[in-house]
């Protein structure tokens, strides 16, 4: 009788360790892995796939916006500013979806996704209708940020959460 419950008890012992096991393990994989991860690129260099080499060549800060065709200038949220990334794609290959997401990275992982700010520029949004294969795209991505994260931003990143790499983080020359 003492022998059976012994079995029992190890049974339900040994079970439960492998269920916890997993539990950790799966923690700490989805920690890892379900939250954006970046790499940062080397100052000028661009970020290179099988699709697009996109460049980021500019990252100022502005006040306001200026309206390319005479309009009013638009103004960030009190306390942020502008900041505009001057970007580069040249694309590889067709695709039947070439994603334009880009987001600001700061300091302790902030994120803050690109703005659609009402107001017409001089240099186009990335669009990918108007992409051509092998000639290069300028276009502009402009975010909000908080001015006091404003000077430490570590650069700009492609985002597609269709692939599980790293996303590499821009900086320009």
């Amino acid at each position: 009788m003492i022998e059976v419950r012994l079995r029992h008890v190890l049974f339900l012992t040994v079970s439960a360790t492998l269920v916890l096991i997993y539990v950790v393990w799966w923690a700490t994989y989805a920690s890892t892995h379900q939250g954006e991860r970046f790499t940062q690129l080397p100052p000028g260099r661009p970020a290179e796939s099988a699709d697009a080499t996109i460049t980021l060549l500019s990252l100022v800060q502005a006040p306001e916006l200026v309206d390319a065709k005479g309009g009013d200038p638009v103004s960030p949220d009190p306390g942020a500013v502008w900041v505009v990334a001057g970007m580069e794609i040249t694309k590889h290959r067709a695709r039947d979806q070439f994603l334009c997401g880009f987001a600001a990275i700061g300091p302790e992982r902030r994120i803050w996704e690109g703005s659609s700010p009402y107001v017409e520029r001089a240099v186009n949004n990335c669009d990918e209708d108007e992409m051509v294969v092998g000639q290069p795209y300028p276009f502009e991505a402009i975010f909000m940020v908080p001015q006091r994260y404003a000077d430490q931003l570590a650069g700009i990143a492609p985002i597609d959460h269709s692939r599980a790499k790293r996303a590499p983080i821009l900086v320009p020359r």
